[in-house]
């Protein structure tokens, strides 16, 4: 089975299919504190791949195939680091137009509507077109698209360090290269169109697919199998039920008012996820979990 697998370049693949981090999977975690020494030794890595130093082979990606749409269950932390390295050198090479970004718009989050959203706004090549080419994650943050609550959402806050790094030092005192920006912040916008040609045009950072179907395993069979899922909460099962419903009878009623229910910028899982979360964070102690008192309240209220 392995033999007959080829190895594929993530923009290769971006162009086919889709995307999809599922809800079962844990939020992305090599931009979390405590692992500056993981970004530092993964993005040297890319980087002496682009510098051509040989073919960087990011091992398999495991998950459901279904009409072109991919829902990882193993690889999410490296397919979420490469999207992230390709948004990042187009845009510095100058090649983030509407052609680009739609292929880039194939890469999406399920976890949480905020993570989907921030993807959704980072493929919107207006948003960056007055961006200097220093200091990403302050230009980003401070956006009006940008909302304060996505601050408290655990792969935004990893997106973000990801792209600007953090000024954590190694033993010696010097600061350690553990994001993107700081991994390229010597590069001119020349080696940028270089590197993007790279990326796009070559071989020179590959993975290798494996559809869950090759293994004879169900999708159930392989979460359980799968240590790297997580136990969702009470609140989060809430939440995935209820956008769930809305989503079927807007489905199911094309004419009626439940679509406006999920409007982007105004429904039910935007407001979840941004306007509500913030009443409740702005207000929570610190013992508190802001799930649930979340939560609770709505319980209460109904």
């Amino acid at each position: 089975m392995c033999n007959n697998t080829k190895a594929i370049s993530f923009w290769d693949f971006l162009k086919e299919n889709t995307l999809e981090i599922p809800i079962i999977q844990r939020d992305y975690a090599q931009g979390r504190l405590g692992k500056e020494n993981l970004r530092k030794n993964f993005l040297m890595d890319l980087r002496n791949a682009l510098d051509n130093k040989g073919t960087l082979k990011l091992d398999f990606v495991y998950g459901s195939m279904e009409k072109g749409n991919l829902n990882p269950l193993d690889g999410q932390q490296r397919l979420t680091t490469l999207w992230l390295l390709h948004w990042y050198i187009a845009l510095r090479a100058g090649k983030l137009n509407k052609e680009i970004c739609e292929i880039f718009q194939n890469f999406t989050y399920k976890t949480r509507i905020s993570s989907r959203e921030l993807c959704e706004n980072l493929c919107k090549t207006k948003y960056f077109n007055n961006f200097e080419g220093k200091d990403i994650v302050g230009f980003i943050t401070k956006q009006t698209w940008f909302y304060s609550a996505w601050k408290q959402d655990p792969t935004i806050q990893s997106m973000l360090r990801m792209l600007g790094g953090t000024k954590i030092a190694d033993k010696k005192g010097k600061d350690l290269t553990d994001g993107i920006e700081e991994l390229f912040q010597k590069t001119n916008e020349d080696k940028f169109k270089s590197y993007w040609e790279e990326l796009t045009l070559k071989e020179v950072i590959v993975f290798y697919h494996l559809p869950l179907k090759d293994f004879g395993l169900s999708d159930d069979l392989y979460i359980k199998m799968n240590a790297r899922g997580k136990q969702l909460t009470d609140f989060e099962n809430f939440k995935a039920d209820l956008i769930g419903y809305i989503t079927k009878q807007a489905e199911d009623n094309p004419e009626s008012e439940w679509k406006d229910l999920l409007d982007a910028k105004n429904g039910i899982p935007i407001k979840l996820d941004t306007d509500w979360t913030d009443i409740f964070w702005k207000n929570k102690s610190k013992e508190s979990n802001i799930d649930e008192i979340y939560f609770a309240f709505i319980n209460r209220y109904f």
